[in-house]
């Protein structure tokens, strides 16, 4: 596994994200999304790095089942979803 973890991944797509002139909210609120999967991640044993289409579905899963339905409608959704653009930008990064 790589030392720095998935702060090089984020990092990384932070970069994109400012590259694609992404406003400031937006920005912030992609890699809350972010960091909060990958938290979710790290408690189960995996890793945003090797995260599966299945496991971001058991983060959105969990993250409905503790809050409102309202609070997952805010997440970004689409082709712009802040966990498939880590995805993406994760193989770019290799």
């Amino acid at each position: 596994m790589d030392p720095l973890g998935p702060d090089l991944l984020i990092r990384s797509f932070e970069r994109q994200l400012d590259a694609e002139n992404r406003s400031s909210r937006t920005v912030i609120g992609y890699l809350v999304a972010v960091r909060r999967a990958d938290s979710f991640l790290r408690e189960r044993g995996a890793s945003l790095e090797a995260a599966t289409r299945g496991d971001l579905e058991a983060f959105l899963g969990d993250l409905l089942s503790r809050r409102k339905a309202s609070t997952a409608a805010h997440l970004p959704q689409g082709p712009q979803d802040p966990l498939r653009l880590a995805a993406l930008s994760a193989g770019s990064a290799r």
